[in-house]
């Protein structure tokens, strides 16, 4: 948010080395703010399907930033987001885990289980399934650029649905869960 909307890239990466202590306060002023502010899920009609919230982590991943910075300035406040979301307001999490996270996956088995969806991009979703797949959804992995270049718009490229029947555990092949019409983005 801070990167986003107030003090630009450059100058919240300035910020952590020039005065860290004064983001650390903006970063947690922020927090409290968006929490005072939001809104409690209300449970959905049909099916009983969870009300869901998310939001672009694209100034996290491995990288952009030491894991000691990670560890500092945003793990933290992403950790407490998701729990407020979670366990005060009543969403699932389904943050879209922007570029590549395969060194801060086991961050995440810090989050409550059962009630986050990963969306990522570029993560290796093998080595996502390994690390937190009996902890939360796993969702993604094939860019969307994939399927542009592939001409497949709104159908799975046989290179992501390779990924299905290994992370459902099915026992199937991937062109029988096509025909099926088993086949989503969600893993």
């Amino acid at each position: 948010t801070i990167s986003d909307y107030y003090r630009s890239m450059k100058g919240t990466m300035l910020d952590m080395y020039r005065r860290p202590e004064k983001l650390l306060a903006a970063l947690e002023k922020i927090l409290k703010w968006r929490a005072d502010v939001a809104v409690p899920a209300r449970p959905r009609q049909q099916g009983g399907i969870p009300a869901r919230t998310g939001m672009p982590l694209h100034r996290g991943s491995d990288g952009f930033m030491s894991i000691k910075q990670f560890e500092t300035f945003y793990w933290p406040f992403l950790k407490k987001s998701a729990e407020i979301n979670i366990n005060q307001l009543g969403y699932v999490f389904t943050p879209f885990f922007e570029g590549v996270w395969d060194q801060r996956l086991e961050y995440l088995l810090d989050l409550p289980k059962g009630k986050v969806v990963f969306h990522c991009e570029k993560t290796d979703i093998f080595k996502a399934k390994e690390v937190i797949g009996s902890h939360m959804c796993i969702q993604g992995g094939v860019p969307p650029t994939l399927l542009e270049v592939a001409g497949l718009k709104g159908r799975a490229p046989m290179t992501g649905v390779s990924h299905v029947p290994v992370l459902k555990g099915a026992k199937v092949s991937p062109r029988e869960l096509v025909k099926e019409g088993r086949v989503g983005w969600l893993m």
